[in-house]
């Protein structure tokens, strides 16, 4: 069949009749579409401008002037710190959202160990079979 429509292609190339041969076969044509490597002053200028920033920034590393530049006040640098460092609550980012949940660490970890003794939601695996499932992708990828 392939050997039919090359031999239908070439024989309508040779009579430089042009059709769309594609229109049964549910796909489109290859494209032939080229970019033109043109200069354009927007990515230039961007290009130039990066590559300014990253040697003054390496000129200062390199001197030992290096400032950090901070998004946030130190007030709230220092308080994000005691959070972080406080032992008595867990941070964890919300499973919807991307919000930030804050939670007791004693309640965080009862809640855990009420999910996991869960007999309706979960079972206990006798063995890990992580080696085993490992083993039949890589069966089925080869």
């Amino acid at each position: 069949m392939d050997n039919e429509v090359g031999d239908t292609q070439q024989a309508l190339s040779d009579l430089n009749i042009t059709q769309d041969l594609s229109v049964n076969s549910g796909f489109k044509p290859k494209s032939i579409f080229t970019p033109v490597l043109a200069s354009d002053n927007t990515i230039d200028t961007f290009q130039r401008l990066v590559v300014e920033d990253l040697n003054k920034l390496e000129k200062k590393i390199d001197e030992g002037k290096s400032h950090i530049s901070f998004n946030i006040s130190k007030n709230e640098r220092l308080a994000l710190k005691n959070l972080s460092d406080n032992r008595d609550i867990v941070i964890k980012e919300a499973d919807k959202g991307g919000n930030i949940v804050i939670l007791n660490r004693l309640d965080y970890i009862n809640e855990i160990n009420r999910q996991l003794t869960d007999k309706t939601s979960y079972i206990e695996l006798k063995d890990n079979p992580l080696s085993k499932i490992v083993q039949d992708l890589e069966i089925l990828l080869r």
